[in-house]
């Protein structure tokens, strides 16, 4: 697979954020039981969008982090996880690495859809003669990222996809939080092989 670096969004430090809305229980957005969170904001503007009105950054409304952490906490016992959706959760960093990180610290699974691909998601850094990595802070907190931007043309019947350019990762065994590996099938002509994405910290 070949990844095509992009440069991110980035948002500056604040107890707010912008979100279009807030589904409190859902069996389709990911594996189990979710609440999903979906951020307002998204430069990717896919044709065909489930959710074009979550394009503009400056829609949706305004609320405070601890007040979406409050409407999860609510929810405890009947979730087994929290989703981010959207608009694209990446272009609100800060805020998806708070929640992100106090789901984690409270058993919930945690799960990014994103028009990024997952190679995106880290930043390469050079050290003498070799190529290193170390990922963007909310990273640490994911277990589950679905990349990749929804096109039209590859739109198929997929659990948890719009289209088939789309993959889930899942964070592998046995790799600690600083220095994961990230694996999903992938099919090849009717075959599927496993595909492993090992950033080094």
């Amino acid at each position: 697979m070949k990844y095509k670096r992009r440069t991110l969004y980035k948002t500056c430090e604040s107890p707010y954020m912008r979100i279009a809305g807030i589904r409190k229980t859902s069996l389709h957005d990911g594996a189990g039981v979710n609440l999903v969170v979906f951020f307002q904001g998204c430069v990717h503007n896919c044709d065909g969008c489930q959710n074009p009105e979550t394009w503009r950054k400056d829609g949706g409304y305004k609320v405070r982090v601890s007040d979406v952490i409050k409407q999860i906490e609510e929810k405890m016992g009947f979730i087994s996880g929290v989703t981010f959706s959207g608009g694209d959760p990446v272009q609100q960093p800060d805020a998806l690495c708070e929640i992100a990180k106090w789901c984690k610290e409270h058993g919930l699974k945690t799960t990014l859809y994103t028009g990024y691909q997952i190679y995106d998601l880290y930043e390469e850094w050079y050290d003498e003669r070799q190529v290193k990595w170390r990922y963007l802070p909310f990273m640490e907190h994911i277990d589950v990222v679905i990349d990749g931007k929804f096109e039209k043309s590859r739109k198929r019947d997929l659990p948890f996809r719009g289209s088939d350019n789309q993959f889930i990762w899942r964070r592998g065994q046995n790799y600690t939080d600083k220095h994961p590996k990230w694996v999903t099938l992938v099919e090849y002509d009717g075959c599927f092989t496993l595909e492993i994405f090992r950033p080094w910290g």
